[in-house]
């Protein structure tokens, strides 16, 4: 880091060790440990400005939290 930003900053090597994980039973798929993009609400800050989600568009054939009968919104 350079010298000048060492007052403001600090560097954390292993920064997401320490925190661990964790998400809300509201907004985990039941009976599995995926999270679900639908009821999931990010806030996104890129290039100083914050982004929600847009709507969505579709999903890769991988995905095992799609949009079905089985678990509707």
């Amino acid at each position: 880091m350079p010298e000048s930003k060492r007052a403001v900053y600090r560097y954390e090597p292993d920064k997401f060790s320490a925190a661990g994980l964790h998400a809300d039973e509201r907004i985990v798929v039941p009976g599995t440990h995926h999270i679900d993009p639908a009821v999931w609400s990010p806030l996104i800050y890129h290039f100083r400005h914050y982004h929600g989600p847009a709507p969505e568009v579709g999903h890769g054939f991988r995905s095992e939290t799609a949009r079905n009968a089985a678990h509707p919104v």
